[in-house]
C-alpha cells in the first residue's frame, strides 16, 4: 500500500518529458504525440468470453514518435529497447489524464527510468531488476522459464476475467473461453492485429512472422508486466485483458 502511495506521487508524464530532454537535447514535445482512444460501451461480437463490460467511460492513451532524422537519438531509443517504427499504448483508464499518466510510466519503466524521480519509481515499483527484453532473455531457458510463468498468470488472468463477464459459465464453456485467448494461435492473431492497428502495448515485442516464437514473446510480455506491476494481480489484470481481449477493460 505504501508503494503504491508512493508511485501515486509521482508525475510521470513529467518525468518521462525530462528523460527524452536529456536524450533529445531539446523539447521533446517536437518528436512526442500524444491520442487518446475511447472504448466503446459494448463488446466486440469477436470476443468469444465477454458478455457485457462496464458502462464507465475509459480510455487509452497511445504515445507516437515522429520522424527523428537524427541517427543519434534513433540509436539511443533503439539501445532503451524502444522502437521509433512502433507506436505503443497504455491501459485502459477511467480519464484521459490517468491514460496519460499510465502510458508514460510504462515506457519509463520499459526504458529502466533514470535519475532523480525515476530511479525511486523503479524501486516504488519492484522493478530495479527489470532491464530490456534482450538483457532479460539472455538464454533459451530463461526465455522458456520466463514465458511458462507468464503463461501461468495469463490464464489466471483470463480465468478471473472471463468468470467476472460471465459468472454462470459452465467449466467446459470456461476453458473454451479461456483457450480462445490464450492459445499460442489467438496470441498470434491478437499481436499481429495490435502491430497493424497502431495499438502495441508498451514492453510488448513487435511479431517476428514465426508463431511460436511470437506467442512465447506475448507469454514473456505477460511476465515482464506481472514484475513491474510488483506481482500486483489486479493490476497486471488491468494492463493484459485490455490488451490482449477486444473491447475489454478493468476498472480499478
Amino acid at each position: 500500500e505504501n508503494k503504491k502511495r508512493m508511485a501515486s506521487s509521482v508525475d510521470f508524464v513529467s518525468e518521462l518529458h525530462r528523460k527524452l530532454q536529456r536524450i533529445f537535447g531539446t523539447n521533446p514535445d517536437v518528436y512526442v504525440q500524444f491520442t487518446y482512444e475511447e472504448a466503446s460501451s459494448t463488446a466486440s461480437s469477436s470476443s468469444s468470453a465477454a458478455a457485457s463490460f462496464s458502462q464507465q467511460p475509459a480510455f487509452r492513451c497511445h504515445v507516437t514518435l515522429k520522424q527523428i532524422d537524427d541517427e543519434r537519438i534513433t540509436q539511443q531509443l533503439s539501445q532503451l529497447g524502444w522502437r521509433t517504427d512502433v507506436p505503443l499504448c497504455g491501459a485502459w483508464c477511467p480519464s484521459k489524464k490517468e491514460a496519460k499518466q499510465d502510458a508514460c510510466r510504462s515506457i519509463l519503466l520499459s526504458l529502466g527510468g533514470g535519475g532523480g524521480t525515476g530511479e525511486s519509481l523503479q524501486q516504488s515499483h519492484g522493478a530495479a531488476s527489470v532491464s530490456t527484453t534482450s538483457a532479460l532473455h539472455s538464454s533459451h531457458d530463461i526465455r522458456q522459464v520466463r514465458a511458462m510463468q507468464g503463461d501461468a498468470v495469463l490464464r489466471l488472468v483470463m480465468v478471473n476475467y472471463v468468470l467476472s463477464v460471465r459468472p454462470n459459465i459452465s467449466p467446459g464453456d470456461l476453458a473454451n473461453a479461456v483457450t480462445s485467448i490464450v492459445s499460442n494461435e489467438a496470441l498470434v492473431k491478437r499481436q499481429r492485429d495490435l502491430i497493424d492497428r497502431g495499438m502495441l502495448p508498451v514492453m510488448m515485442p513487435p511479431p517476428s512472422g514465426h508463431k511460436h516464437q511470437d506467442a512465447t514473446a506475448v507469454e514473456c510480455w505477460v511476465a515482464d508486466i506481472f514484475e513491474v506491476e510488483n506481482m500486483d494481480m489486479k493490476s497486471t489484470a488491468r494492463i493484459v485483458v485490455s490488451a490482449l481481449v477486444e473491447g475489454a477493460y478493468i476498472h480499478d
